[in-house]
């Protein structure tokens, strides 16, 4: 029987195939995706500013997306892999444009709980990942159709080995499926 994070992670990461393989242009130039655990607090309030961030410049559901804060997924190791990337690395942010890119660029997150006296503080989420979102919100702000994910020194290039994003959440949710 899958856990509930199975079952939540697997439900969304659908709706993400779904929604980008819809090929509806929604003119927003950049998809962000969340791998975090769930003792990850800070780095689940970084994707509550990028939410907002994303939302207040259009934005649609398959722009941002977050697994794995209920409980390290079978979607959260299948997207990992995918990318790159390890468990050890979680939390992670990992950007690219749109269902065809080749590549993911990926910046680790604040890792952990907030300390005594943090939490909700906004000088506690600042960090290398509000630069990239403030260059992010700079490129789209002039207007940028094309973002230069090269954009920011926090960034690493991840190319994709086994094809276009779009092709790898598909071979995840299959695994999930």
């Amino acid at each position: 029987m899958p856990s509930h994070a199975d079952s939540h992670d697997r439900d969304k990461l659908s709706g993400w195939r779904g929604d980008l393989a819809s090929g509806e242009d929604t003119g927003f130039p950049v998809c962000a995706v969340f791998l975090v655990t769930p003792e990850d607090r800070p780095a689940h309030d970084i994707f509550r500013a990028y939410r907002s961030s994303f939302g207040e410049r259009g934005a649609a559901f398959q722009h941002l997306m977050i697994f794995g804060q209920h409980g390290i997924s079978t979607t959260v190791k299948g997207l990992a892999d995918e990318f790159g990337l390890t468990l050890d690395s979680l939390p992670t942010l990992a950007l690219f444009r749109g269902g065809p890119s080749q590549a993911i660029h990926a910046i680790a997150l604040r890792r952990g709980d907030y300390v005594d006296g943090e939490a909700g503080n906004p000088g506690s989420l600042e960090g290398p990942w509000m630069d990239v979102l403030h260059q992010l919100e700079n490129a789209i702000g002039t207007g940028s159709e094309q973002i230069d994910l090269a954009l920011s020194d926090h960034l690493t290039r991840h190319d994709l080995c086994r094809g276009p994003v779009i092709e790898v959440i598909e071979r995840v949710l299959g695994a999930v499926s």
